[in-house]
């Protein structure tokens, strides 16, 4: 596969391509980008998305992967993060292996801020020393949360090598998620808290469930899901208890472009992540989005959730798995319209400092500038 270009090509390999993940990549101004990617599972690829300014490229297996990173010949290659599943690690080190027999340079992100033992059982002391031995074949490393770099130092990674970015998930388009409206927004005739991302356990649905009965008894409000999951059939049991009062609406999956209408007409976000033995949250990028659109966030004090929302200066951060905390947080930005323009105002300006997609790109292009011309 030959790509005619003038500039220096980065090949980027995840498991699983999605949207948010993909479309910023197209803001690299100077690398030629292909992403290859195995599946895509989350339904918010479109064809467009598919053809658009960055390339992306589907393999079948992991022969399949280093083969065509072979043809491709980059100059640098990103590979997966080897803590994110069987299949991932798989993908990893076949793309490690490509760029040594290319002589390309190797990055990658880490994400993952579970401890190795919680996450992997007995299977921790095996899995951290294949990561030990991935990191150092590495180049790069960009981290995204502390709890990652702890489980870099815990197997002796640590130095230069090891840089805090906002990489692999690169932020908010800080265009696309504005307080500008464009005639999309709903009109809901009822203060809304809107819940975005997939419906599962360890998202804290039944919390927010649980959080509107309490709330819903004092005011006039609606809760929106938008997502899809497992957890869907809990959520459409309550459809149908809802009145002129307060209500439920369930409005399933929707396209990334549909969201900020959404964001920018709801009063609030809500998005109470809880950490499991497995899994934690690893930034929430939900919260920056909303924060993004001038809306008010409401989340937890899991996993990364605090590195990336200031608790009290655009929303509330309450304990995990404590509806009436929640309840107390929506009375609050409910009861004070003053405070909720202020967490708006201020969550703005908080991503256009912090989480800005262009700026996070930008900064990450220095850093592997630096690297090849080494």
């Amino acid at each position: 596969m030959n790509y005619q270009t003038t500039k220096p090509i980065l090949a980027i390999v995840t498991q699983a391509i999605r949207r948010d993940i993909h479309d910023p990549l197209k803001y690299f101004t100077d690398f030629e980008v292909i992403h290859y990617y195995h599946e895509a599972p989350y339904g918010d690829m479109t064809d467009k998305d598919f053809s658009g300014p960055t390339k992306a490229v589907r393999f079948t297996s992991s022969k399949d992967l280093y083969g065509k990173l072979m043809a491709l010949k980059p100059n640098i290659i990103q590979g997966a993060e080897p803590y994110a599943s069987r299949k991932a690690l798989r993908f990893s080190l076949s793309a490690q292996s490509a760029a040594k027999k290319v002589k390309a340079k190797f990055i990658f992100p880490m994400l993952e801020n579970r401890p190795a033992s919680s996450r992997f059982g007995l299977a921790a002391p095996v899995v951290k020393k294949v990561l030990r031995n991935y990191a150092q074949k590495s180049d790069l490393i960009f981290t995204l949360n502390k709890g990652a770099v702890q489980n870099l130092n815990e197997i002796g990674i640590r130095g230069a090598k090891v840089v805090p970015l906002m990489w692999g998930v690169w932020g908010v388009d800080t265009e696309l998620f504005s307080p500008k409206r464009n005639g999309k927004e709903p009109a809901w005739r009822l203060p809304t808290i809107i819940y975005i991302g997939r419906l599962v356990e360890e998202k804290g649905i039944l919390d927010i469930i649980d959080a509107f009965k309490l709330v819903s008894s004092l005011k006039k409000l609606q809760l929106v899901f938008v997502g899809s999951g497992p957890m869907e059939s809990e959520v459409k049991k309550y459809l149908a208890s809802g009145d002129a009062h307060s209500k439920i609406v369930y409005l399933g999956s929707k396209h990334q472009d549909d969201l900020p209408p959404l964001l920018r007409a709801s009063a609030m976000s809500i998005y109470p992540s809880r950490t499991t033995p497995k899994w934690e949250e690893q930034v929430g990028t939900v919260n920056l989005q909303a924060m993004s659109c001038g809306t008010p966030v409401i989340s937890t004090q899991s996993g990364a959730i605090p590195e990336y929302v200031p608790d009290g200066k655009v929303g509330f951060l309450v304990p995990e798995s404590a509806p009436q905390e929640l309840a107390k947080a929506i009375l609050a930005i409910l009861n004070d319209k003053k405070l909720a323009r202020k967490f708006g105002e201020q969550g703005r300006q908080y991503v256009l400092h912090h989480y800005d997609v262009r700026h996070n790109v930008k900064e990450g292009e220095k850093w592997i500038k630096k690297l090849i011309s080494k």
